[in-house]
């Protein structure tokens, strides 16, 4: 299937993670071109993938209307956002906002 996002893994890393329409999120050795770890989302298409700030983790947007936080190390997800608890906007007005920062941080704390 098609690739939809790619992200690094963290800033200066040699690897980056691609997601695609058939639910497939692979981390990849840049250097080596090899797949590090891969795993199947099988209950969502998706469509975006964004590394989040200086951290190992990533964001993904998806068909099934949620967004989820990653840990591009080992592949888990750590956070799912319902999708009630956000709106759809442009990426270039999340840049100019501190809202969306502050949801993230508030909700990433009340599901660790």
């Amino acid at each position: 299937m098609a690739v939809m996002g790619v992200s690094l893994c963290e800033p200066g890393s040699d690897r980056l993670v691609s997601g695609s329409r058939d639910g497939e999120l692979i981390a990849w050795d840049i250097e080596r071109g090899t797949t590090v770890r891969a795993r199947h989302t099988n209950r969502n298409v998706i469509t975006s993938l964004k590394q989040i700030g200086h951290t190992s983790e990533f964001v993904q947007g998806s068909e099934d209307k949620m967004l989820r936080i990653w840990d591009s190390k080992s592949l888990e997800e750590a956070v799912t956002f319902p999708r009630e608890q956000y709106i759809h906007v442009r990426e270039s007005h999340l840049r100019r906002t501190h809202a969306h920062t502050h949801t993230c941080t508030h909700a990433r704390a009340r599901t660790r």
